[in-house]
């Protein structure tokens, strides 16, 4: 008996770890990448998606739909922060022969979802897209199996985590947690946690030609918790997808509060109207070994 994949619409906003996500989401068996949705972000939109054609390419899935999204927040809020080098991989670029589509990216959405039973959607970037799509098809709420969100931190109060999703679009991480049902949230810290280390860059390049990559542009991912290798923030998301197993999930409310740094998030797990899920623990050891073995079956 075959096993019956999960239909995935990846929303990005195509840095180093946004290419780690696509290129897993691309090869992992129960996993059917149906279409990539790009937004603004770790760069300006037309190079998230030149960066999103890159990677497909690389992993041989040129058939995967390219659609463009959002360029801008609903809400205009001046945060800037570099952390994956130049062009969003490091200086990692090539031409590519397969374009983006010109359909737009809520019609391209819309009609995944509708076409199958399941459809997650796995969300790396900020929420600008998701927001849009909400008010734009709100009938589709209850058909979205679940949305799996990265990159959302608790954190201290007294040193606010600026999270750069968040404060990229607050409005619309305040829409998406307000209006969406079935929300998962994957926090950076499962990132942070299974990092691949530095030393270990070497290992990855041993994995194939998208290994070989992949450990080439580590090195420009910056992330001020994780000093001495990269965070595997987004790929986080996907793993949550292909094998929830390995991580351990509880009810929350979550909510967006303000500091005097910024937005962030606050979550209440004695809340008795709980809003999302949220991974609080990740299984390295395991994490690491879907890791090694799924770079190694990528031609």
């Amino acid at each position: 008996m075959s096993m019956k994949k999960k239909a995935l619409i990846l929303d990005v906003d195509t840095g180093i770890d946004d290419a780690v996500a696509i290129a897993f989401a691309g090869h992992l068996k129960n996993i059917n990448l149906e279409l990539v949705s790009t937004v603004f972000g770790n760069v300006e939109l037309s190079q998230v998606i030149k960066n999103s054609l890159i990677i497909l390419e690389d992993i041989n899935r040129e058939d995967v739909m390219v659609v463009k999204g959002e360029s801008i927040p609903l809400e205009i809020n001046e945060f800037n922060i570099s952390a994956h080098g130049k062009n969003g991989l490091g200086n990692y670029t090539h031409p590519t022969k397969i374009k983006a589509s010109k359909k737009s990216y809520l019609k391209a959405m819309h009609e995944v979802i509708e076409k199958n039973d399941m459809t997650f959607i796995v969300s790396c970037g900020p929420l600008t897209n998701l927001a849009k799509y909400i008010e734009t098809y709100p009938e589709d709420n209850d058909k979205i199996t679940a949305i799996i969100v990265t990159g959302l931190l608790e954190i201290d109060k007294s040193n606010p985590y600026l999270n750069f999703n968040i404060q990229k679009d607050i409005k619309a991480c305040e829409i998406v947690l307000n209006a969406y049902k079935n929300l998962v949230i994957v926090p950076s810290d499962m990132g942070h946690l299974s990092y691949i280390p530095q030393k270990d860059f070497i290992k990855t390049a041993k994995c194939g030609k998208v290994g070989k990559i992949l450990s080439e542009i580590y090195p420009y991912h910056l992330d001020r918790t994780v000093k001495d290798g990269a965070a595997m923030h987004d790929l986080c998301g996907v793993l949550w997808l292909s094998n929830p197993e390995i991580f351990k999930t509880e009810n929350c409310k979550c909510q967006i509060k303000h500091s005097k740094k910024g937005a962030y998030l606050d979550f209440d797990f004695n809340s008795k109207k709980p809003n999302a899920k949220i991974t609080t623990e990740i299984n390295t050891k395991k994490m690491h070994k879907i890791y090694y073995k799924t770079l190694k079956g990528i031609k």
